[in-house]
Order: structure tokens, then sequence, then C-alpha cells
């Protein structure tokens, strides 16, 4: 697009020479850079422009520059200078002191040593000085730089080293010295004396006690005691005082492990309503005469019919039958009962109230069928979880509340998690009262460039989908990203919906502006 402006400025001359350059009075052909083959075309910068380039301070207009960087050689009405101002040489100086070829000094100098004399600075004099060199085992010399460390490394009164163990081995165990002047010390142990001698050089050991006496073992003090036998035998599994078990070991007068274990001859009673003992014979009697296909207690009792090989229990007011597959549960009319037919059915009637308690989680496990939840007014509930499973999942099922036709509304209070698609007929409305809103103010979109739209592959389902990607979002807009207990993240499209449109809606208007001023150029 042309600038159709009279006075143009450019920073950098590189970009002015990308620009395409008129090379006509009326605007038809155009040069890159004002250099190059013309080609015909409309340019950027018209004829008539004046184009200043701020870096090489050159102006252009009507195809041509017209100014140039300014040197001083082009610059007139300059004012005259001595050639010293423009060459700094010391010989185009006028009026120069003269400097002499040699300053006499006002002080002698006096040498010494293997070369004598003085010398006034009058005149030049030679000085010869004699040069030693480093000493070896056979010539005298200088003293060389290592030598020198070598001797200031050596203490005052050293002598030529002497023997010494580097190491002292105790038992197993090497003991080394950590540093040159490391000290090995010598602690006495229990009933050990220690006693050196500073002038010889020597340490005595000695122990403090003569003898030791082993003392006699207790219930609560270690010590030597006597074995009766020399032969050991069993594995004690604990200790316990009861005929037939292992028993603690004790120590005698003697001083010998004994185990002492009491032997008592028990005599058994016939059992009684309020004592254990024997069974009598009149109870085995009584015993025998039971029925063995009958248990009653009170007005309870479980009974076995052979004939029909059915199991019941009986009981005031309900009654269990079980029979093959088939398990009944009901009152003695029947009117109520709960139960499995020959079919692997559930079946439950009841003229009142069907009531499920539980202290965990409720399941409704369900083959390939629907489970329906009707009519109005019944609800299900449960303290922690309630599931409604389709099993198996691969077959799939319906879970339906209300009936078609119907107007049922159904509430959830907390978080809804759907793993699949989700379709309705009436739309999605989410609740935007004005009474249910503060602080509200115009929608900032200014971010919504730095969030990118993607498309991409699941890697949990099979599935192309397009969206964004929730951990950018998170960066800009962390209030739409949600972040569940495994640390997976979910994205509000909807509230960034309305920043993407708020974005696209300042840009559309800034065209619109951009557009106006062109035209109105």
């Amino acid at each position: 697009m042309a600038i159709n402006k009279k006075l143009i400025h450019f920073n950098k001359k590189t970009t002015f020479n990308s620009q395409k350059l008129s090379a006509n009075a009326s605007n038809t052909q155009y040069q890159v850079g004002g250099t190059g083959t013309v080609q015909t075309g409309a340019p950027d910068i018209n004829y008539q422009s004046i184009v200043y380039i701020k870096d090489s301070k050159e102006i252009w207009t009507h195809g041509q520059f017209y100014a140039t960087a300014v040197t001083w050689s082009t610059i007139t009405g300059k004012p005259s200078f001595a050639t010293v101002a423009t060459s700094g040489s010391y010989t185009d100086l006028t009026n120069k002191p003269t400097i002499p070829t040699s300053l006499p000094t006002p002080n002698s100098l006096t040498f010494t040593g293997a070369t004598t004399g003085t010398w006034n600075g009058s005149s030049a004099k030679t000085v010869n000085i004699p040069t030693y060199s480093n000493a070896s085992t056979s010539t005298a010399g200088l003293m060389s730089a290592a030598d020198k460390s070598k001797l200031n490394g050596i203490a005052s009164g050293a002598e030529v080293n002497q023997n010494a163990f580097t190491n002292v081995v105790v038992g197993s165990t090497t003991i080394s010295a950590d540093s040159k002047t490391d000290t090995l010390t010598l602690t006495a142990g229990s009933n050990i004396t220690l006693t050196p001698n500073a002038t010889n050089g020597s340490i005595t050991v000695a122990a403090s006690g003569s003898s030791y006496s082993l003392p006699l073992a207790s219930n609560n003090t270690r010590g030597g005691i006597k074995l009766s036998s020399s032969t050991q035998g069993g594995t004690p599994n604990g200790i316990t005082t009861t005929s037939g078990r292992t028993y603690a070991v004790q120590v005698n007068s003697s001083e010998q492990a004994v185990v002492n274990v009491p032997w008592t001859n028990t005599t058994y009673s016939e059992a009684t309503t309020s004592a254990s003992g024997l069974m009598s014979s009149s109870d085995k009697t009584k015993l025998n005469s039971l029925s063995s296909n009958i248990i009653k207690s009170r007005d309870s009792y479980v009974e076995c019919n052979t004939s029909t090989d059915k199991i019941s229990i009986y009981a005031p007011s309900a009654t269990v039958e079980a029979q093959g597959t088939s398990i009944d549960i009901h009152d003695n009319d029947k009117t109520t009962s709960f139960g499995m037919n020959d079919m692997g059915e559930i079946v439950m009637n009841a003229n009142g109230t069907i009531t499920l308690t539980a202290n965990n989680d409720i399941f409704l496990t369900s083959g390939e069928c629907t489970i329906q939840v009707g009519p109005a007014g019944t609800q299900i509930t449960g303290g922690q979880d309630l599931y409604i499973d389709m099993n198996p999942r691969f077959l799939g099922g319906t879970v339906q509340i209300g009936e078609s036709g119907t107007s049922v509304e159904l509430r959830v209070y907390g978080d809804v998690n759907i793993e699949g698609q989700v379709q309705a007929s009436g739309g999605f409305f989410d609740t935007s009262d004005a009474r249910v809103k503060t602080n509200v103010k115009e929608l900032d979109a200014s971010k919504a460039d730095a969030v990118r739209l993607v498309e991409f592959d699941r890697t949990d389902k099979k599935h192309h989908g397009y969206g964004v990607i929730a951990q950018e979002l998170e960066k800009v807009y962390p209030e739409m990203v949600n972040t569940d207990s495994e640390g997976f993240k979910s994205v509000n499209y909807n509230e960034l919906a309305m920043v993407k449109i708020k974005y696209l809606e300042d840009k559309v208007a800034r065209l619109e502006a951009l557009v106006g001023r062109l035209l109105a150029e």
C-alpha cells in the first residue's frame, strides 16, 4: 500500500532501500530503493513526497537524493587553522623551545662493589656489572628460587630424617596419621591402668583387678548355672503355668536349671445347666431323639424337606424358603415378599415402603436393560456414593428419568463429570441473572491472542478434536481452568468463547477505524 504522505521519515537507510520509490511524475513506475531496473506498477512512496533518512542524513524527493552525509571538506566558510591544528605534528609548531641533547644531573652517581666509579651525567658511561650463575653442588653461585623455597621449608635445628612408623596396626585395624603432626592417643579401658614415663619414653599397661568371679544367674542378673543334664530338647513357644505347656526355667538350691511342672489329677462330673462337664447318657438319648432335618429355638426353627429339597426358616412373622436357584422371603400371608425366582430374577413385592440402608455404597447393577426411576416424586438417595452401572459396559444401556412427553426436572447439587458426549434438544443455559452478579465491567480481551487454538488426537479415547491446551490457557486465564484430584485439567469453553468473541469484536473495530482513516486520506 502506497504511503500517501508529503513528508516521510525513516530511521534506517536499510528500511528505506526496501521501499518501491516512484520513478516518474505520474507514479506509474518504481525502483526498489531508488536503484535497479525500473518496473511498471504503483510505488510505495510517490514522486512528490519528501523523505528524510535519519542514520544516513539524506533527503530523497522527485526520484533523487538532494543531500548526503556532510564531511569536513564539503563545508564552506570554515575558519583558517594553523597546520598543527589539523596535523597534530610537533614539527608543525612555530617558536618551539630548544631541547638539549643531554641533561646534566645535579647529583653525582657513585657505585661500588665488583665495579667502582662515579658519573655526573654529562657524558655517556658504560659500567661493567659481572653476572653469576646459580650455585651447584660443586660450584658456588647465586641461590635459585627453588632452593630458597626448599630452605624456607626446613625448621631451625632440623636434623636428618630418623626411622619411624607410618602406620600402627591394632588387630585388624590400621591407624594412619592424618597429618605430619598427628598424635596417637592411648586410652585405658575397664580395669586397665596406663602409666606413662616421659623420661625413658615408656608406657606401662596393668590390670586393676586380680581375679573375676562369675555371679549366679537370677531373674534380673546375668550369670552362670549348672545343668542337671547335658541333653537338651524341645523348643519353648512361651511361658505358661498350665499343665502340658512350656514353663519358665528356674534355678534350684543346687544352682541347677529346672522346670517345675504342676501335675494335678482332675475328676470331671456330668454337666449341668450352670457348669460344664461330661455328657450324661440321658442327654445323649435325648439328642438322638431329635430329627436330623429340623433345628428349633423357641418359636423359630429350620426345616429341611427331603422330598422337595427345600430348606425353610420359620419365624413368627416371616418365612425364608430356598429350593435350587429360588429363594423367597415372605410374611405368613405372602403379601410382602422379596426373593429370586428360578429365572435368576430378583422380585420385590410390598404393600408399604421398601427401604435400602447401607453404611457404604449402594450399587444398582444391570446388564443389557433399562433402569427407570419413577413415577414422579420417587427419590433415590444415598449417604455416600450412588452407582447406576450398566454391566457389562460394552453392551450399553439406558438410565431413564421420567417418561417421554412428561416434564421432569433433574437437579444436581455439585459437580457433574461425564465421560462421553452430551446432547440436549433444548440447549444449555447458565445462570446469568443481574441479581447474582457484582463488580460488572467491560471485558478486557487483550490477552486472548496469547491463547492458541489447536486440533489434536485424544490419547485416552479415539477422537480427533479442536480446542485449546489447558496448561497454556491457565497461564493467561487461570479462572477458566479446573484441576481435579488426579491433576487432570478441564476448560470452561463457554467463557473462553466470550473472550475470543470480544477479542474479534475489538479487532474488527480497529480495522474499521483504520479503513475509515485510509479512505479519508
